[in-house]
């Protein structure tokens, strides 16, 4: 891509400010208000009006680069890719929910069937006497934990570990997680953390042992920071600006109705703590292989100035989306970076021809380098003018969308 200087032929600069004046014509031919206070804006005068307008907005635009958003909405906005992976990453961010927040219910003991000495016996009466049977017609009563890991006989703190171990694993991995997300990418650690996340469930599962349990659910911690905080990054990285709110709505709903699902199930669906695990750990390995389907997030490569990498993961997902003709874009960082380091450039080969120069010439080389220095200067400056510019114009198309709006009505 050539930048060319701006007093040079064919410059953007230039094109930006005739852009600009041309607009100012579209919109006075189509703001003056009709003399006959009959007369209305026709559909077809509204609909030019408008399409002149996109038009004369993405010239400018394209000179001066995209933001990343004007880039995503370029390659489908909110478009099948969104959908997929908003879908996909909301069920990846809540799955270990099914496992953690049902400890209450993993870890409450039975209701028992109290011997007429004891009126209201509970789970230490049970260890100290095995034949108190419990009472499987009590709602409360569920085949979970208790069981499995023997915790009818366990000490209270080997129990709280259980649920303290994942928290202890969770603040390790605050250390060191959020950081590698930010140097290497969001999504490699998000799919490895939640492939442990899976090997760890199916542990946990399988598990007969409550030692080994406490030391899996450590571990289960530390796969979470990378599934909740990087992911949650992650996928607001890859929707519209203007959908970000709505979506970081709905992952917060999902996952803070999590316990109501749950509460659900032992209430209406079983006592049974298997046949919940089982959809938990479906549905953590079912995201966890959809992430390969997911590119590594464009606006990470564009906030680490890694273009082309951004570009391609762009080009993935308007693919993704059926965008017909999609075609690679500048970002606007870019373009500024590009224009500044052809005005060095160019001020530096002036520089290196001035080297042997005396006298008179020495005098036309301070010259030149004092135009090339100014010229720096006025680009630099002039970038500043166009972003306004495209601000000016946008904010106007918006003043005269709406004053076409009320005269039609």
């Amino acid at each position: 891509m050539i930048i060319q200087s701006k007093k040079g032929e064919g410059n953007h600069y230039e094109s930006m400010k005739e852009n600009s004046k041309n607009s100012k014509v579209v919109q006075r031919q189509y703001s003056e208000p009709y003399n006959d206070s009959l007369s209305k804006p026709s559909t077809i005068k509204t609909q030019i009006f408008q399409e002149e307008m996109n038009k004369l907005i993405e010239s400018g635009k394209k000179n001066q680069g995209l933001t990343y958003n004007e880039a995503l909405l370029a390659a489908g906005g909110f478009g099948r890719f969104q959908w997929f992976t908003s879908f996909f990453m909301i069920m990846l961010y809540n799955s270990s929910g099914y496992l953690f927040y049902g400890l209450a219910y993993l870890e409450l003991y039975p209701v028992y069937k109290c011997p007429t000495d004891i009126p209201k016996c509970d789970h230490t009466d049970k260890c100290r006497d095995p034949s108190i049977q419990v009472d499987w017609s009590n709602d409360k009563s569920l085949h979970n934990w208790v069981e499995k890991l023997d915790l009818t006989c366990a000490k209270p703190f080997q129990v709280g570990l259980i649920g303290s171990m994942f928290f202890a694993g969770w603040t390790a991995a605050c250390i060191i997680v959020p950081r590698i997300g930010d140097i290497y990418g969001r999504k490699w650690i998000v799919f490895f953390s939640q492939f442990q996340s899976f090997v760890v469930y199916l542990a946990l599962i399988l598990s007969q042992n409550l030692n080994f349990s406490i030391v899996m659910m450590f571990f289960l911690g530390l796969t979470s920071v990378a599934k909740v905080g990087t992911s949650y990054v992650y996928l607001l990285e890859l929707v519209p600006q203007k959908s970000v709110t709505a979506i970081s709505t709905i992952v917060l709903f999902a996952d803070g109705s999590t316990m109501i699902w749950i509460s659900l199930y032992y209430k209406f669906i079983s006592n049974e703590w298997l046949y919940l695990q089982i959809f938990g750990i479906t549905i953590t390995g079912l995201s966890n292989v959809t992430m390969l389907l997911m590119p590594e997030s464009p606006k990470f490569f564009y906030s680490i100035k890694k273009y082309d990498l951004a570009r391609k993961s762009l080009r993935y997902i308007a693919r993704f989306n059926k965008v017909q003709d999609y075609e690679d874009c500048v970002f606007d960082t870019e373009f500024q970076e590009i224009m500044l380091q052809t005005s060095n450039a160019k001020q530096q080969e002036v520089k290196d021809q001035g080297v042997n120069l005396n006298g008179t010439d020495q005098d036309q080389f301070k010259a030149l380098l004092n135009h090339y220095e100014k010229e720096n200067l006025d680009n630099a400056t002039a970038i500043s003018q166009n972003n306004n510019e495209a601000k000016d114009l946008k904010k106007q198309e918006e003043d005269d969308k709406t004053r076409n709006i009320l005269q039609i009505y």
